[in-house]
Parts: structure tokens; C-alpha cells; sequence
């Protein structure tokens, strides 16, 4: 059984967001100061 891949970031660093969305991560949640994303395969 595999486990999703998944990272956070803060909300204010917009450059590491889209990097991790070129890279095909989505964002799947969010808390008060971060993005939650996982890897979309």
C-alpha cells in the first residue's frame, strides 16, 4: 500500500507553490499559514 506524497507551504512563498505545482503537486488543504499539497501521479 502506498502512501500519497504530500508537502506544506507557507502561503506567502508563492515561487515554492508553483514550483511544486510544475513538479504536479495540487493543493489538497490549507491551515492558517500554509498550503497543504499532495503529489497528483
Amino acid at each position: 500500500m502506498r502512501r500519497p506524497l504530500s508537502l506544506s507551504v507557507f502561503k506567502t512563498n508563492e515561487r515554492a507553490r508553483r514550483l511544486y505545482e510544475r513538479m504536479g503537486f495540487v493543493i489538497h488543504g490549507e491551515e492558517e499559514y500554509f498550503h497543504e499539497l499532495v503529489f497528483a501521479s
